[in-house]
């Protein structure tokens, strides 16, 4: 095995981890949640823009979690739980 596959591989199992969690997904959608209730509750009580952008970067960060999640998930193809492209060898 070269380095290049060993990297690819190593990179592969990295977001599986990172990104493969159900707590990530469940993370992110708090996150989601917090940012558009802080946000719509800073312009309704009249926040100031930093206090609003805090909140929407809240948001943010939440829905990238559950990008990450969505694509890096493990496939659950014969109850190996490993990611497909560390499957298949890329």
């Amino acid at each position: 095995m070269s380095f290049e596959d060993e990297r690819a591989e190593l990179k592969a199992a990295t977001q599986a981890v990172l990104f493969g969690n159900h707590r990530i997904f469940i993370m992110g959608i708090l996150g989601v949640m917090a940012g558009v209730v802080g946000a719509a509750a800073g312009i309704t009580e009249g926040a100031g823009i930093l206090e609003i952008l805090s909140f929407v970067g809240i948001g943010v960060l939440g829905l990238t979690l559950i990008v990450g999640y969505v694509i890096f998930r493990p496939k659950e193809v014969g109850g190996s739980g490993q990611h497909a492209s560390a499957r298949s060898g890329r």
